[in-house]
């Protein structure tokens, strides 16, 4: 079955039906479903370009529907770059357990510092975070051209590839902040969020 485009023209009766695909069992009288649609048009206000993202849509209707578990909070993260190398100070719970903190140093930039210390932390209880992988990464500036006022902010989407059991599964996140190292810290916990709400077997209710 393939995958449900959600345009600007989307109404509870759309939100409903995906969220039935996704096996929950709503209708359109659900405020809940009223709710997600207008979260999906104050996302798009704010430069989000989600519509055709199904890893977006899951997460915002698990969101409002009940099925986000506290699977982790990040509490502090900070990157340091220089001279090639980013080295990542990254402070969370995990499964609600207590504060533990990572500092990961890397050949590259902080983007990747970023991901390799969530993806450590993360690891520590979800072992399947360790074959979630980061396989395109792009950028782009948003401000005029798109009437979202004078203050440029960034889109960061982020292409995410885990492999299991012989299957090769592919998931696209997005995120949007004036600073980028930022919006970018928010993808990758949205990819890493869906990958365990999708594909974690301790949390998912069939293998």
């Amino acid at each position: 079955e393939g995958s449900v485009v959600m345009s600007d023209q989307a109404v509870t009766a759309n939100w409903a039906y995906l969220a039935k695909k996704f096996g929950y069992k709503v209708d359109n009288t659900d405020p809940r479903v009223k709710a997600m649609l207008d979260k999906f048009k104050a996302m798009k206000s704010k430069g989000y370009r989600i519509g055709a993202l199904e890893a977006e849509h899951y997460l915002l209707i698990t969101k409002h529907l009940g099925g986000v578990r506290g699977l982790f909070s990040i509490t502090h993260h900070k990157v340091i770059d220089e001279d090639g190398n980013s080295t990542c100070d990254l402070e969370g719970r995990v499964n609600g357990g207590s504060l533990d903190n990572v500092t990961k140093k890397v050949k590259g930039g902080p983007v990747d510092a970023t991901y390799h210390a969530m993806q450590e932390l993360l690891s520590k209880k979800y072992e399947s975070i360790k074959y979630v992988e980061l396989s395109d990464y792009r950028v782009k500036k948003i401000d005029d051209e798109e009437n979202l006022g004078a203050a440029a902010k960034v889109r960061v989407r982020v292409e995410f590839k885990y492999k299991a059991d012989g299957k090769t599964v592919y998931w696209e996140n997005e995120g949007v902040n004036h600073d980028v190292i930022k919006a970018s810290r928010e993808v990758i916990e949205k990819g890493f969020r869906y990958h365990l709400l999708k594909h974690e077997k301790s949390l998912t209710k069939t293998s």
